[in-house]
């Protein structure tokens, strides 16, 4: 896989008709469109580039409720076919190029447990919680 094409994976989980309705709420005059921005926990400010941001509306906390476990699935699926496995040695050699090299990195959040069952990597979050009572 050379190149950044090879790791889009197109899963169609979310049903139409609650994208219809996600997007017809987002329609709304009412609805608050701003630029992309970024937060900088270091500076504890947001950050953005107004010139090149996209214009994007956030969802409302049901809009995330409705969303979040094919979210979820999502990136189960994306990790199970494109994650390295953690055991396995793997580097990034020093860039000794004069032209720029560019990382591709993706935030992940678990929702209640992460690895695969059938490897000594896997971490269900229940049992940790219910172990700290």
């Amino acid at each position: 896989m050379t190149n950044v094409d090879d790791y889009i994976m197109i899963q169609n989980l979310i049903p139409t008709p609650l994208c219809r309705s996600l997007i017809r709420e987002s329609s709304l005059p009412e609805s608050k469109w701003s630029k992309h921005s970024w937060y900088n926990y270091g500076r504890d400010d947001l950050h953005s580039m107004p010139e090149k941001e996209l214009d994007i509306i956030n969802s409302t906390g049901d809009q995330f409720k409705s969303l979040g476990n094919y979210l979820g699935t999502a990136l189960q699926n994306y990790q199970k076919k494109y994650s390295i496995p953690s055991g396995l040695r793997h580097s990034v050699p020093i860039n000794l190029k004069k032209e720029s090299r560019y990382s591709l990195a993706f935030n992940s959040f678990c929702f209640s447990e992460l690895g695969a069952e059938d490897n000594s990597t896997h971490l269900t979050f229940k049992d940790i919680n219910d172990q700290r009572r």
